[in-house]
Protein backbone atom coordinates (compact mmCIF):
# COMPACT_ATOMS: atom_id res chain seq x y z
CA UNK A 1 0.00 0.00 0.00
CA UNK A 2 2.90 2.41 0.62
CA UNK A 3 3.96 2.27 -3.04
CA UNK A 4 0.35 2.87 -4.13
CA UNK A 5 -0.20 5.74 -1.68
CA UNK A 6 3.06 7.48 -2.65
CA UNK A 7 3.20 6.60 -6.36
CA UNK A 8 5.61 8.66 -8.45
CA UNK A 9 4.30 7.39 -11.81
CA UNK A 10 1.29 5.57 -13.23
CA UNK A 11 0.04 4.27 -16.57
CA UNK A 12 -2.91 2.20 -17.73
CA UNK A 13 -3.14 -1.02 -19.73
CA UNK A 14 -6.47 -1.69 -21.41
CA UNK A 15 -5.45 -4.83 -23.33
CA UNK A 16 -7.40 -7.12 -20.97
CA UNK A 17 -11.06 -7.41 -19.97
CA UNK A 18 -10.67 -4.61 -17.39
CA UNK A 19 -8.45 -1.56 -17.33
CA UNK A 20 -5.38 -2.21 -15.21
CA UNK A 21 -3.62 0.82 -13.76
CA UNK A 22 0.03 0.27 -12.86
CA UNK A 23 1.42 2.50 -10.12
CA UNK A 24 5.14 2.81 -9.37
CA UNK A 25 6.16 3.97 -5.94
CA UNK A 26 8.70 3.51 -3.16
CA UNK A 27 8.80 0.61 -0.73
CA UNK A 28 8.60 1.57 2.94
CA UNK A 29 12.40 1.50 3.11
CA UNK A 30 12.56 4.13 0.35
CA UNK A 31 15.37 2.27 -1.42
CA UNK A 32 13.32 0.12 -3.81
CA UNK A 33 10.62 0.97 -6.34
CA UNK A 34 7.55 -1.26 -6.33
CA UNK A 35 5.03 -1.76 -9.14
CA UNK A 36 1.43 -2.15 -8.03
CA UNK A 37 -1.40 -3.14 -10.37
CA UNK A 38 -4.92 -1.96 -9.55
CA UNK A 39 -8.30 -2.60 -11.12
CA UNK A 40 -10.96 0.05 -10.66
CA UNK A 41 -14.60 -0.94 -11.06
CA UNK A 42 -17.38 1.53 -11.73
CA UNK A 43 -19.90 -0.53 -9.75
CA UNK A 44 -17.79 -0.49 -6.55
CA UNK A 45 -16.45 2.41 -4.55
CA UNK A 46 -13.12 0.63 -4.13
CA UNK A 47 -9.89 -0.23 -5.89
CA UNK A 48 -8.69 -3.82 -6.02
CA UNK A 49 -4.91 -4.29 -5.88
CA UNK A 50 -4.13 -7.33 -8.02
CA UNK A 51 -0.35 -7.22 -8.44
CA UNK A 52 2.70 -6.06 -6.48
CA UNK A 53 6.41 -6.73 -6.90
CA UNK A 54 9.77 -5.01 -7.28
CA UNK A 55 9.49 -2.75 -10.33
CA UNK A 56 10.84 -4.32 -13.52
CA UNK A 57 12.78 -2.31 -16.12
CA UNK A 58 9.92 -2.64 -18.62
CA UNK A 59 7.46 -1.18 -16.10
CA UNK A 60 9.84 1.67 -15.25
CA UNK A 61 10.14 2.51 -18.98
CA UNK A 62 6.36 2.52 -19.44
CA UNK A 63 6.06 4.79 -16.40
CA UNK A 64 8.64 7.18 -17.85
CA UNK A 65 11.19 6.52 -15.12
CA UNK A 66 13.86 4.74 -17.21
CA UNK A 67 15.15 4.67 -20.78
Amino acid sequence: MHAYDFAVAAFSDDSGPRILVMYIGPARSGTTLIEVGAVERADYDAICLVHAMVARNETLRKGGLAQ
